[in-house]
């Protein structure tokens, strides 16, 4: 027999009493609640996902975001043309007024040049009407 009883190894987790082999893997958007001897895999939560057998979970990169709880990488998802995300968002946000973003997966909003204007979620900027001007970036109509 053996001298002592092994904790359950890093992602993963067992609350059988008597456990004679080696713990199951926490599965895919799970994590271990502790890095050994866990009892239990409990769910990722938004912004964060995880492929399985770990005890943290990842962040979403930025430029992407997942509202899911119990994500994988997979459900992370690229933001549109027009909005941001910072590293583990649940969701991406819309670029403000006088800023815009024209590629999926953004982490930023880029200002509008002077003479040209943007509204919320933007993709470009379109330039000042006659009779109207944009002395500085960042410019909203």
């Amino acid at each position: 027999g053996a001298e002592k009883c092994e904790p359950c190894a890093s992602g993963t987790s067992s609350n059988v009493v008597g456990q004679n082999q080696p713990c199951p893997s926490c599965g895919a958007g799970t994590r271990s609640i502790s890095s050994s001897g866990s009892t239990e895999c409990v769910d990722c939560s938004g912004g964060t996902f995880s492929d399985g057998g770990v005890d943290t979970c990842e962040s979403c990169q930025a430029g992407k975001a997942s509202s899911m709880t119990k994500a994988t990488s997979s459900d992370c998802s690229d933001c549109e043309a027009g909005k941001k995300s910072d590293s583990g968002s649940e969701e991406c946000e819309a670029c403000e007024s006088g800023k815009y973003s024209e590629n999926v997966a953004s982490n930023r909003c880029t200002s509008c040049p002077k003479g040209t204007f943007s509204a919320s979620a933007s993709t470009g900027c379109t330039d000042c009407t006659a009779g109207k001007y944009a002395a500085s970036s960042g410019y909203e109509e």
